[in-house]
Parts: structure tokens; C-alpha cells; sequence
């Protein structure tokens, strides 16, 4: 049974109608392991979105959980679909990253896991830690290799690096992201050395001579039934995604997708893109806003 969307995940989890892949079974069950062995640790599985590593993180949850609370910290907007498991499993309490400070104590619980932790700041990361103590802590996060260094904050992702004994697992196989839509992320976000001949049939890219056009182009998508970022996230998931891109978006000379209001104090622009993109399921639209050059850069990607 391969997961739709992280609300139907979330349904089929409380009735346990799922299962994890060969990788995520060996993933978990090396870090149980690790875990029963030494009764601490550091854990942390990476992989492109789409790669289950939120489902994962739930099963270890549950299985940790048997006999001690665990405590499972959402970073960003992760956690709001899966609302309905924290109503239900009582042995597993919630924090958003926002609920962290410095006096926490997090050492009551048998476990610690973090998804989404590459949105941590490492001030966060450093809180967490201590909170922590001796008690075993699991990290799940994206890959974002395909997105500039210039556009990343890596101090929270060298500092997990860092920790001693970290072990490190890298999931690869795709149980919900659509292939067309990864494929054509990826190389939007960093374009390919050498032009490959694609089929890209549920990606429609529009160009919008000013902001009237661009207002139209997405309210027609709307209306198609397209999820534009700032709407509520709808019950089934996001199947139809459209966003606009304006002229702040630009491609450097080692060919990845810029901007130029990147702030070092928060997610980038193009990291949140990137991050929105990964929701659609299906199809995507891409609305351009005066910015030629990105847009005749899409469309020879697309040709």
C-alpha cells in the first residue's frame, strides 16, 4: 500500500494500513539497535522529500513509546497534517520548534525526534541537545544537495555532523513524490549540465507581464482546483500545486536558482520554494512574473 498524501498517511497510520519499505525496515531496525544497546545516541536519516522519512519517524515513535513517553518536535509547518495522530497517541507528546527555550528538560523521555531538522537554527539544535542529556535523539531531514550553498544555512546541518558517534542513513526509494514532478524540481533547481529530452506532461509554465496577469493566471488555477501556498492546506493533501516566481528569482553561473533577498536570519526564497514545490502530487503550474530570463530558462527545460 504506498502512502497518497501525509493526511491519508496520517488515517492509514492510526489503523495501521501500511507498511515501511525493505530500506526503512533495515533503517529502523538498526537505530533500535543502537538504541537498546547503549540507551543514547545520536540518529539521523536523510532523504528527498517524498522518501518517507516523516512515516518512519511515526513507526519509531510508536515502537519507542511501548512503555515510556517519547517526545517528537516538529520544525516549520511540519506536523500540522498529521494534527489527527496527535489527538490519538497519547504516549507521544508534541512540540513545534517555536516551543523550545533554554530551561527545557527533555531527559523524561525515552526518546527524542526531531523531523523536519534541517529547519532547525543551531541555537535550537544546541537547546535541544542539552535538554536532551544522555537520551537518544533521531533526526529526520531533507536532501538539499540540488540547492545552492549560498542559499542554505549550514551551521545546523555541520553541527549534527559533528556530534560524536552520529550514525548517518540515507533513504532513496520514493514511496509518494511523483517522478515527473522530482525529476523537473530537481533540475529547476539546479539545471543539468548537458540538455536531456524529458516528458514533462502535469508541468504548465505561464508568463505574466505584470501583476494583474499574474493575479488572473493564479486565480484561474484556483478555480482549476490548484493549491496556491498561502491557502489552508486541504484535508486530502495537495494534489495540484501552483506558485509564482517574480523577478527577484535569477540562475548564477554554476546554473542553480537564486534570489536575491536571500537572509541569512531565515529560509531563503528559494529554499521555501523548493520546499513548496515538493508538496504537488500531480501536476504543478508555475506562474512567472516578469522575469524573462527564468522563464525562457523553464521552457527549454520542459522542451
Amino acid at each position: 500500500l504506498y502512502l497518497i498524501s501525509p493526511i491519508t498517511e496520517a488515517g492509514r497510520f492510526l489503523r495501521k494500513e501500511y507498511f515501511l519499505t525493505s530500506q526503512q525496515r533495515d533503517i529502523e531496525r538498526q537505530i533500535l539497535k543502537g538504541i537498546r544497546q547503549k540507551h543514547t545516541g545520536y540518529y539521523w536519516f536523510i532523504g528527498l522529500p517524498g522518501t518517507g522519512k516523516t512515516l518512519l519517524l511515526y513507526d519509531l515513535a510508536m515502537k519507542l513509546s511501548g512503555r515510556q513517553k517519547v517526545c517528537l518536535i516538529h520544525c516549520g509547518r511540519a506536523g500540522k497534517e498529521w494534527r489527527i495522530l496527535h489527538e490519538r497517541l497519547r504516549r507521544i507528546d508534541y512540540l513545534s520548534d517555536e516551543q523550545i527555550h533554554e530551561n527545557m528538560d527533555l531527559s523524561e523521555y525515552n526518546g527524542v525526534l526531531i523531523d523536519e531538522a534541517h529547519l532547525l537554527s543551531e541555537e535550537n539544535l544546541q537547546m535541544i541537545l542539552q535538554a536532551c542529556g544522555q537520551q537518544p535523539v533521531i533526526f529526520s531531514s531533507d536532501c538539499e544537495d540540488m540547492i545552492s550553498p549560498e542559499e542554505l544555512d549550514r551551521s545546523t546541518v555541520k553541527a549534527m555532523r559533528h556530534l560524536l558517534e552520529m550514525q548517518t542513513y540515507h533513504l532513496t526509494n520514493r514511496i509518494r513524490t511523483n517522478a515527473e514532478l522530482s525529476s523537473f524540481i530537481q533540475h529547476m533547481m539546479h539545471l543539468p549540465k548537458q540538455h536531456y529530452t524529458r516528458n514533462y506532461p502535469h508541468i504548465t509554465v505561464f508568463y505574466a507581464n505584470d501583476e494583474i496577469e499574474a493575479e488572473n493566471l493564479l486565480c484561474d488555477a484556483r478555480r482549476q482546483g490548484y493549491f496556491y501556498p498561502q491557502d489552508e492546506i486541504p484535508d486530502h493533501g495537495i494534489d495540484c500545486l501552483v506558485v509564482q516566481l517574480d523577478s527577484r528569482y535569477y540562475y548564477d553561473e554554476q546554473k542553480f536558482l537564486r534570489s536575491t533577498k536571500t537572509k541569512r536570519s531565515e529560509q531563503s526564497d528559494v529554499r521555501k520554494l523548493f520546499h513548496q514545490l515538493n508538496q504537488a502530487k500531480e501536476s504543478l503550474i508555475l506562474v512567472i512574473k516578469e522575469n524573462p530570463a527564468v522563464y525562457e530558462t523553464l521552457l527549454d527545460l520542459l522542451q
